[in-house]
């Protein structure tokens, strides 16, 4: 049960949708800066508008404004902004799936992996950002996260990687689902978790039925060459009833012998 996540209003919903379109426009043409600035709008707009106590998900902008970065090469800004969209990811997660990492498989994790941070890091990272979740006041702004941490130290390794690339061969960044919680691997995890969650509360009245039933197989087991011999001993019975009414019938409807 989550306890700051909320949904943004209709209006909130509509900027994030009217973004989403023209920004994917931007980014198709080339246009970076001029995406990046559309999903800005729109981020800042919700940290502005978010009620107190309470917190909507930023991921999916995140995640934009990185990529738009990280197309345009421009690494440390576009990791800086891939990491905020990790970090709200795992804040999001963390609440509505708390024993699943759907985080993991998020578009922003995805870019991640490809910048040089490998699956154990990135876990490492989602746990210690659940742990906030702790806190009586919500992280509204993924960056108090960003600032407080460690990551600026690991961007710069991240950069100093990219930027020994050959030009010819860039790291191509995910283009994927925005990073908004989202039907993916994620919920079949979770479908199966909650189905073995019902069969372990489950498995006392299971371990009843299947005894019953492997009794019941048992004494079907043991009654059926019984009953075998009784049907073979009815089948011959009735063929011998059979032959002995035939034989009476014609006893009995043969013609008297003539004196």
């Amino acid at each position: 049960m989550t306890r700051y996540l909320e949904d943004p209003p209709k209006d909130v919903e509509s900027a994030i949708l009217d973004a989403r379109k023209a920004g994917a426009r931007l980014l198709s043409d080339g246009h970076y800066s001029d995406a990046f600035q559309t999903y800005r709008h729109v981020y800042q707009l919700m940290l502005e508008k978010q009620p107190p106590n309470r917190r909507w998900h930023k991921g999916e902008l995140l995640h934009n404004m990185g990529l738009a970065w990280l197309k345009s090469r421009v690494w440390d800004t576009g990791l800086q902004y891939t990491l905020m969209a990790f970090i709200e990811d795992s804040l999001t997660c963390g609440e509505t799936y708390p024993n699943v990492f759907d985080e993991l498989w998020k578009p922003a994790a995805q870019n991640l992996r490809l910048c040089g941070y490998s699956g154990d890091e990135l876990r490492s990272m989602a746990e210690k950002i659940r742990a906030t979740l702790e806190r009586t006041t919500p992280i509204q702004d993924p960056d108090t996260l960003y600032s407080a941490g460690r990551y600026q130290q690991r961007v710069r390794a991240a950069v100093g990687l990219l930027e020994n690339l050959p030009n010819s061969d860039p790291p191509l960044p995910f283009v994927g689902p925005p990073a908004s919680p989202s039907l993916d691997i994620g919920d079949q995890v979770r479908t199966a978790s909650d189905l073995l969650g019902h069969l372990e509360q489950m498995k006392g009245p299971i371990a009843t039925l299947g005894s019953l039933v492997g009794v019941g197989m048992a004494v079907v087991g043991f009654l059926a060459p019984v009953l075998g011999f009784v049907a073979a001993g009815l089948v011959v019975g009735g063929v011998a009833l059979i032959a002995v009414s035939v034989g009476l019938f014609y006893l009995w409807t043969r013609p008297a012998n003539p004196r």
